[in-house]
């Protein structure tokens, strides 16, 4: 039932843009992005059955603070100088004491990476699944 809800609000927009902009829904879709910017988002998971492989890989990209590795990593696209580690004690480069705002816990670390383009990357092991998650943005 949602779906034919939701199916006859887009007809609704899509005759309102055809009738009072003269556009097609594309064409207007386009105005909005061109204007406002676009948002993309690319969120996923791998399975990792055995929990100290996670934990190995978020160690090694911390590099023992340097976060080397992780810049190399993604060296094509410069980090707006920002990285931000949630896991005990905590780092933010963007804050003057390198301190985050944000809470930290052993159990749940979260690693967000910050780029001059305005996109993010967060990468997070789960605390109830087997898995390490990524959200980029």
């Amino acid at each position: 039932m949602l779906g034919i809800s939701a199916m006859a609000v887009i007809s609704e927009l899509a005759l309102f843009v055809y009738r009072e902009q003269s556009m097609i829904m594309k064409s207007r879709m386009q105005s909005l992005y061109d204007r406002y910017g676009e948002f993309v988002s690319q969120n996923g998971y791998y399975f990792i059955n055995d929990s100290s492989v996670v934990t190995m890989i978020m160690k090694r990209l911390r590099c023992n603070g340097t976060y080397q590795i992780l810049m190399d990593l993604v060296a094509p696209y410069k980090i707006e100088s920002s990285i931000r580690d949630l896991v005990e004690p905590g780092y933010d480069s963007l804050q003057s004491d390198k301190k985050p705002t944000l809470p930290c816990f052993k159990s749940a670390p979260m690693l967000t990476i910050r780029f001059t383009n305005g996109c993010s990357i967060q990468l997070q092991p789960s605390g109830t699944e087997p898995m390490l998650k990524y959200y980029i943005k």
